[in-house]
C-alpha cells in the first residue's frame, strides 16, 4: 500500500526566495529615532516605506549598518507612537532632488511589545486595505 503524501506549501520558504519576506507600501509616516550610542542623538524625519519587519527612512545624518536604534512612528489616527527596538540593515548615501546628500536607511524590528505590534499591523492593514480599495475604483 503507497503512502498518499500531502502537499504543504512552505510560505516562508516561498517568501525567502524573493528578497523581502513583507510587501512594503509607502506611506509618508513622521518617525522619530535615537541611536543607543553614548551622544543619543534624537533625528525626526519621514519614512520612505514600510512593512511587516520594518521601515525604510531617509536622513541627512548616516548610520552604521548592524547600529541599533530606539524609532517612534506616528500615525494620523493613532495619538500614541508605535515604538520599537530596530537594527540598521542598510545605509547607503545618496541626493535628494536638490543635489543634497542624504541616507536611505532600512530599519529592522528586533523588539517591539505587543500592544505596538498589533497597532503597527493594524496600521499596515488599513493602509493596504485603503490602496486597494482606492486602485480598484480607479479601474
Amino acid at each position: 500500500m503507497k503512502k498518499k503524501r500531502s502537499v504543504t506549501l512552505d510560505m516562508d520558504r516561498i517568501l525567502l526566495s524573493e528578497k523581502r519576506r513583507s510587501r512594503r507600501l509607502r506611506i509618508p509616516l513622521k518617525i522619530e529615532y535615537a541611536t543607543l550610542s553614548k551622544t543619543r542623538s534624537i533625528c525626526e524625519t519621514i519614512c520612505s516605506d514600510i512593512s511587516g519587519g520594518g521601515i525604510g527612512i531617509i536622513s541627512r545624518h548616516p548610520l552604521k549598518k548592524g547600529e541599533k536604534v530606539r524609532t517612534l512612528l506616528y500615525s494620523p489616527e493613532d495619538k500614541r507612537p508605535v515604538e520599537a527596538m530596530s537594527v540598521v540593515t542598510r545605509c547607503r548615501k545618496t541626493e535628494d532632488h536638490a543635489g543634497q546628500e542624504i541616507y536611505d536607511i532600512g530599519l529592522k524590528h528586533v523588539t517591539i511589545s505587543k500592544s505596538d505590534q498589533r497597532r503597527f499591523l493594524a496600521l499596515l492593514m488599513e493602509t493596504f486595505v485603503g490602496y486597494f480599495l482606492l486602485d480598484k475604483k480607479k479601474k
